[in-house]
């Protein structure tokens, strides 16, 4: 599997993009960098998913999936807060600055943690040709 690949790429393009929203001086940067955001969605979504069904056990599927919209919902609650006091602190530069760190961060450990689960798993495909 190839997950970490698209996953890291993915995190890499949402990095590109924070950083696009905080220094853009023109109108077609930001459509530039919301296109790219779209492509980085399109790219993380399904991975992800992928990586959730194959690494949860059967009989917790449901559980993990739970797991994994609550982090997005807890993203959600506590962003525009942080976000927030970050804006008025420090500008929209240093705000958007501070998510491309966070998003690097959080690419490069998303990327060594489904690397190292892509190594140790065989899909079923893989499965039925050792047997």
């Amino acid at each position: 599997m190839l997950s970490h690949v698209v996953i890291g790429a993915s995190y890499a393009l949402f990095t590109v993009v924070s950083l696009s929203y905080g220094f853009a001086d023109i109108i077609v940067w930001l459509f530039a960098a919301e296109f790219i955001f779209t492509i980085g969605e399109m790219m993380y979504g399904p991975q992800m998913q992928k990586v959730i069904s194959i690494m949860a056990p059967a009989e917790q599927r449901g559980f993990y999936f739970s797991v994994y919209g609550a982090s997005h919902l807890l993203s959600r609650g506590l962003g525009p807060i942080l976000g927030g006091i970050l804006l008025s602190w420090g500008g929209g530069e240093t705000l958007f600055t501070a998510l491309a760190v966070v998003m690097a961060l959080t690419g490069i450990v998303m990327y060594r943690v489904v690397r190292s689960f892509d190594h140790s798993v065989k899909l079923p495909e893989e499965r039925a040709l050792e047997a």
